[in-house]
């Protein structure tokens, strides 16, 4: 959270024209304000011919919608200092900073491009309505790569892992293989818990030594809570289940 900056410092001042040429660090305005802006002063006080793309959301788009310095609001909604994303840069030190409008798709294809191509890299950025996207790419799989958020229909292993079936209407990312296939429907097909659930992880397995997708963001979860708290049971979802829970006396 808020690394990208400093990751990107560190390549290009290690491996200088070779990654200055290659990277480009992306990150929101809420984890800017939170950690990024060490990496952005490092970057202007120890000089490296680094590329950074700040995505202004006005708001915390990665943890939940809640207000951040930049927004003019407090986490309680009353009005507070707003932080100006353009005048800290360049009071940080960074010489050359443009700002888009994101909703502006000419502009953003034509600033990318010439900052890109300022570090050496040539893009072909193409944006694609919506529509374009659900015809051209999930449904006619019509593309070199892509960047979707991806989530399930339902909390259960089928709608995860059902869309990387090779017969699957859903598997837009053409992913194919027999031994994934066979190990998919021997877990369907099995009415034994114990079994379902290995197959099920075997087939996670699989999908991880193929990389059939490479997650950019899958945000971890945290668990604190009182020792005399039993019962809980960790899922790796955005949900907690909390009807186990029993609260014991210890003393």
């Amino acid at each position: 959270m808020g690394a990208s900056i400093g990751a990107l410092h560190g390549f290009n001042k290690v491996r200088g024209a070779e990654s200055e040429g290659h990277t480009v660090a992306v990150i929101g305005d809420s984890t800017f304000m939170h950690s990024g802006m060490t990496g952005l002063a490092n970057i202007a006080y120890n000089q490296s011919n680094s590329t950074v793309i700040i995505v202004d959301n006005s708001i915390t788009g990665m943890t939940g919608h809640q207000q951040n310095p930049t927004t003019g609001y407090n986490i309680k909604g009353d009005p507070a200092g707003k932080i100006d994303l353009e005048k800290l840069c360049h009071a940080m030190g960074i010489e050359r900073v443009r700002v888009v409008d994101p909703y502006d798709l000419a502009e953003c294809d034509k600033v990318l491009k010439e900052e890109l191509a300022d570090i050496g890299v040539t893009a072909d950025i193409q944006g694609v309505e919506w529509e374009t996207w659900l015809s051209d790419v999930y449904q006619n799989r019509d593309y070199e790569a892509t960047v979707i958020g991806v989530d399930a229909s339902a909390l259960n292993a089928p709608a995860l892992l059902g869309r990387y079936e090779s017969t699957a209407d859903n598997n837009f990312v053409n992913y194919n293989n027999s031994e994934y296939d066979e190990t998919y429907e021997k877990a369907l097909a099995s009415s034994d818990d114990d079994e379902k659930t290995a197959l099920y992880k075997q087939c996670e397995t699989i999908l991880s030594e193929d990389a059939a997708s490479v997650y950019i963001q899958d945000l971890p979860d945290f668990v604190a809570m009182d020792s005399r708290v039993t019962g809980y049971q960790y899922y790796p979802l955005y949900v907690l289940d909390l009807s186990a829970l029993k609260l014991t006396d210890t003393q």
